[in-house]
């Protein structure tokens, strides 16, 4: 089967080759094309339709491989002997009848112990019960619609408490040698970084009443105020943690990026082209910025020599502006334009390594706020970030 950059360049070749074939069949005095030839242009366009709804069907598919299995996906061979029940066998937390008692469980329908029973299998020690697979899926969903660093950093699975990183401290050297000589012996030294598991849980508050209006989407609802408070914290720790029970940022003095550029009160171009070729090129292929929103706006202000706005839009659904051809994203915990601070980062977001432990735990609360006529739900996960390489990220610092 043709991978989707096979898919992509048949596409691009076919367009090419409809093009030609128009041009070749148009009348040099009138301009004019033959309705045969026309016809025969309509039907390769149709054909490089089609491959663009592969295409888009394909990417549909791997975006749905990542949220489902995390990176490590099953094969389709494997994953029909596993099938069972609307599941995966040996993963209670993908069937059917664990889905039906999660949801039946948040909107508190249904005999309680026989829902008791039916989540026994994701019972946590802590308390609360495993997600099932249908809300996380629904919850990374939600995370990433409101975490710009889970969109754009490198996201993985980790099964322990801490997972190891081995990382190059120094590489092999090459040396000039005579003929026959011996040749120099290099010994590379490795340092390690880890990534923990560092606890974020968040209490939401729901009236019963709404909770039995059965027109009301609850499931979606819950999912998507954790992912906001989840994001939100998540997003803030990612640029600005200490490292200390929460990950370390992206603007950590020593564990974060370098300063690249520095910039005396206001952002200029200057300061911008130093914080570009501050990074080296090997990484600045992949390369993207991330600022706040007050210095975006005065970005997009920005001109090169030749009186050209350096900030461009994009032409496409989905796709971020860009600043000197790079894609620009902002987020809210960027710090401000303020004397010390670092403003913006330019780097290559694949070297901030998130990862999340397990699976996440909920726990609905009756009776705590039963005063209140209210019940409570509580998510837990455990979640760390660094970046394990900091030649790929620099950062814009205001002069103090």
């Amino acid at each position: 089967m043709k991978s989707i950059m096979d898919l992509k360049n048949e596409r691009v070749a076919r367009w090419e080759q409809a093009k030609a074939f128009l041009e070749k069949n148009r009348d040099p005095k009138t301009g004019l094309v033959n309705a045969a030839a026309v016809e025969r242009f309509n039907s390769m366009v149709d054909i490089i339709c089609q491959l663009a709804d592969e295409i888009t069907r394909r990417e549909k598919m791997e975006e749905m491989d990542r949220e489902i299995y995390g990176g490590n996906k099953v094969s389709d061979a494997k994953a029909a002997i596993m099938l069972d029940q609307g599941g995966l066998a040996g993963n209670a937390f993908a069937s059917a009848s664990y889905t039906n008692a999660f949801n039946n469980m948040i909107r508190g329908n249904g005999n309680i112990m026989e829902v008791r029973a039916a989540l026994s299998v994701g019972v946590n020690k802590e308390g609360g019960y495993t997600v099932s697979d249908e809300f996380d899926r629904k919850l990374i969903k939600k995370l990433n619609d409101h975490n710009v660093l889970r969109r754009i950093a490198n996201v993985m699975q980790t099964v322990s408490g801490e997972h190891k990183i081995p990382i190059a401290a120094s590489i092999a050297e090459a040396n000039w040698v005579d003929e026959a000589a011996l040749i120099p012996e290099t010994s590379p030294q490795f340092d390690q970084i880890s990534l923990g598991a560092n606890k974020l849980a968040a209490l939401l508050l729901a009236t019963n009443a709404f909770l039995r209006d059965s027109m009301i989407d609850v499931e979606n609802y819950v999912a998507d105020q954790f992912a906001i408070a989840l994001g939100n914290k998540e997003e803030a720790a990612f640029i600005n943690g200490t490292g200390v029970k929460q990950p370390t940022g992206l603007l950590h003095d020593t564990d974060g990026a370098g300063i690249g550029a520095t910039a005396e009160g206001i952002v200029t171009f200057d300061d911008v082209m130093r914080l570009y070729y501050s990074l080296n090129s090997p990484y600045r292929k992949d390369a993207v910025f991330l600022c706040n929103e007050d210095l975006l706006l005065n970005l997009m202000l920005l001109k090169d020599g030749n009186g050209n706005y350096i900030w461009q839009p994009s032409m496409e659904v989905g796709k971020p502006d860009t600043i000197l051809g790079k894609p620009i994203f902002c987020s809210s915990f960027m710090p401000e334009m303020a004397a010390g601070n670092k403003v913006m980062l330019f780097g290559d977001f694949s070297y901030y390594w998130i990862a999340d432990r397990g699976r996440r735990t909920f726990q609905r609360l009756d009776e705590l706020f039963a005063v209140k006529d209210c019940t409570g739900f509580k998510v837990t996960e455990r979640v760390d970030g660094r970046l394990i390489l900091k030649d790929a990220m620099k950062v814009l610092k205001v002069e103090e």
